[in-house]
């Protein structure tokens, strides 16, 4: 005999009707949707926004996919080799050359962490889920790049940008000024925008159709390496590389994105 649980179930109904929507949902929409009181949906929503799975815009007050679904999300990737690999190449990275490793993605206007592997000489850890500042890293800015200038400035989103060192560029413009040039080296540094005396550089992963569905950065503090900072951009350019071809990515379209301001 089938059992279930009607609440789980009815949540998970929740998740997967937002996450095939492409705009953020609000409770009556949903309600209306599923055939369910506005009261058990705002319940459930509330469940589902403690533990990250959902997260709501502070403006309009309406629903989109969570960090903590993204992160679950690149978990069951493991098959497909991207945490999995990603974890790998970083782990030799920073045991080789002391350098801290990063994977990251786009999940709904934000780019988060999907994996974090520190170095023993200086530790730069974030935790998974965790969201990336997009316009001051170096993986944020590789993500911006791989995307169309309209959605980069939605990922950026509007006003004045956090200001994090003296370093930071807070001009959403400015930054997006940087991506043509990004685009044309293949790959991304900043200089102590995000963090004083700490430098990074990241590279975009491809999948088997040569889209970029996340980036890998390294990161260390000014002194702390014994390898050039031109060495580290070599690093970062091979790990991208080698993590793409694991997910099927043709060599001959692991560069596709470069030079294609729309994406």
């Amino acid at each position: 005999m089938k059992t279930e649980s009607q609440s789980l179930g009815r949540g998970l109904d929740i998740l997967m009707l937002i996450d095939t929507s492409p705009v953020p949902m609000g409770v009556r929409e949903i309600a209306r949707h599923l055939n369910l009181s506005s009261a058990i949906v705002q319940r459930l929503l509330n469940t589902l926004l403690s533990y990250g799975f959902v997260e709501q815009e502070p403006s309009t007050r309406r629903y989109r996919i969570g960090h903590q679904s993204m992160v679950l999300g690149a978990s069951n990737r493991n098959a497909d080799g991207l945490i999995r690999s990603a974890h790998d190449v970083l782990r030799a990275r920073a045991e080789d050359e002391g350098l801290n490793g990063y994977l990251g993605a786009v999940s709904g206007d934000r780019g988060i962490y999907l994996l974090s592997v520190p170095s023993r000489r200086i530790i730069l850890r974030v935790d998974a889920g965790e969201p990336l500042a997009m316009h001051c890293t170096a993986l944020g800015k590789i993500l911006l790049a791989s995307v169309p200038t309209s959605r980069a400035l939605q990922l950026l989103g509007s006003g004045p940008l956090p200001k994090k060192t003296e370093h930071t560029i807070d001009d959403a413009q400015i930054v997006l000024a940087q991506l043509d040039q990004i685009r044309a080296a293949g790959y991304a540094q900043v200089r102590e925008e995000n963090l004083p005396g700490v430098i990074s550089v990241a590279a975009p992963i491809a999948n088997e159709t040569g889209a970029i569905v996340a980036g890998i950065s390294l990161a260390y503090a000014a002194g702390t390496i014994s390898c050039s900072h031109e060495r580290v951009i070599e690093l970062a350019v091979a790990a991208a590389h080698e993590v793409s071809l694991g997910l099927g990515c043709p060599v001959a379209l692991l560069d596709r994105w470069r030079n294609k301001p729309e994406i």
